[in-house]
């Protein structure tokens, strides 16, 4: 008996001899117990993330058959698969006991802006592939000023003149500005 999946099998077997009877037919019965596995998500979405910065996600995987469950390899794929990642406490081949569940983690680092998509393929020994695809959008502040003001002709120390530089943050996240200098041979004179 070598069923290739679960539950309950039957066949008939049949006996054709020289003895001068009838065929002789058996029934053949069993049941091929297997594991079962359920993904607690098939999507996970990131919130908007700035770059280099990092956003950890969660998923379980969970053995709802009868018999151990064997994951051979948990692999990212897709564009932008370079900007996820696993957590490094796995070891494949991974086994998850009939009724017990596994949670792991998954991490977006993003290196670029824009809408990032990737997949985890899970390759599994007895069911074979299961995917939850990954989705997550890469924000980026990107400051745009006034490249030159002329402040004009003046008496020197006599008067007084104050300019207005425009700052804009153009990208897609806020824009924080943690200090303004000015620098250079007459910084003194601004």
């Amino acid at each position: 008996f070598a069923p290739q999946t679960g539950g309950d099998k039957s066949a008939t077997a049949e006996i054709i001899s020289n003895d001068g009877n009838s065929t002789r037919k058996i029934t053949l019965s069993a049941k091929a117990l297997s594991p079962a596995i359920t993904l607690n998500k098939n999507v996970i979405s990131y919130l908007k993330t700035d770059l280099n910065n990092q956003r950890t996600q969660f998923y379980s995987i969970k053995n709802t058959g009868a018999i151990d469950l064997t994951i051979n390899s948990i692999n990212l794929l897709g564009a932008n698969a370079s900007e996820f990642s696993q957590e490094d406490l796995v070891t494949f081949p991974l086994t998850i006991s009939a009724g017990t569940e596994r949670v792991f983690k998954v991490f977006f680092k993003p290196t670029a802006a824009g809408i990032k998509v990737a997949s985890l393929k899970i390759n599994t020994q007895k069911i074979g592939f299961k995917e939850i695809a990954l989705m997550a959008t890469a924000t980026s502040p990107i400051l745009t000023a006034t490249t030159s003001v002329d402040f004009g002709t003046f008496n020197k120390t006599t008067e007084n003149d104050q300019h207005v530089i425009d700052i804009e943050n153009t990208g897609t996240s806020d824009l924080n500005i943690y200090k303004a200098t000015i620098t250079g041979a007459d910084a003194g004179a601004f």
